[in-house]
C-alpha cells in the first residue's frame, strides 16, 4: 500500500519519456492526462485498500502460507462475486447473507469503462465505491483487532529481565 502511494505520487510528476511534468499533465506540453483514467486508478487504490485489510487481519491470527492461501482466496471470491453469489442467492437466502462477508471486489474494476469511450465512470460511482473501501476495510480491520486482542504472545525463550511468556 505504501509503495503503491508512491508509485501513485511518482507518476503524477512523470511523464511520457520520463520528463518531469507539472502535475495531471503526461507531457512538458500539457496534455491534461483523462480524468477518467484519474478515477480509474482511484478506484484500483481502493481495491489495494480493501485487500490490504484483508491481509492485516488474516495476519493477526495465521501463519504467512496461510495469510497468503486466505488472501488467494478472498481475490479468488471476490473477483468472481457476482457470478459466485448471484446465481444462489434466490434460492437459497443463506446465500444472500453469506455474500456479505467476503468483499466484492468488482465494484473497484473500472477496465470496462476506461477501454469503452462512451463508458464514463461517474463521480458519483467513486464516492460510493469510497464509502464501501472505508466501511468494509474499518469492519475488517475491526475483525483484525479483535483477533489479536486474546491472542497469547509467547517468546521462544526467556531472558534475565523478561520471563518466558510475555
Amino acid at each position: 500500500l505504501i509503495l503503491f502511494t508512491v508509485a501513485m505520487a511518482v507518476l503524477s510528476v512523470v511523464g511520457m519519456g520520463w520528463q518531469i511534468v507539472p502535475p495531471g499533465y503526461d507531457t512538458p506540453t500539457r496534455q491534461m492526462i483523462h480524468g477518467q483514467l484519474l478515477l480509474g486508478i482511484a478506484l484500483t487504490y481502493m481495491a489495494v485498500v480493501v485487500f490490504s485489510a484483508v491481509a492485516v487481519a488474516a495476519s493477526t491470527r495465521l501463519s504467512q502460507v496461510m495469510t497468503l492461501m486466505v488472501c488467494f482466496a478472498v481475490l479468488a471470491v471476490g473477483s468472481a462475486h457476482p457470478a459466485v453469489f448471484a446465481c444462489w442467492s434466490d434460492q437459497a437466502p443463506i446465500v444472500r447473507l453469506l455474500g456479505w462477508i467476503p468483499p466484492n471486489l468488482t465494484f473497484f474494476y473500472a477496465i470496462d469503462a476506461l477501454q469503452n469511450e462512451k463508458v464514463t465512470i461517474p463521480l458519483s460511482y467513486v464516492g460510493k465505491a469510497l464509502a464501501y473501501c472505508v466501511l468494509y476495510s474499518a469492519a475488517i480491520l475491526a475483525v483484525g483487532v479483535a483477533l489479536f486482542q486474546n491472542r497469547q504472545l509467547e517468546a521462544r525463550t526467556g531472558s534475565s529481565s523478561m520471563p518466558g511468556a510475555v
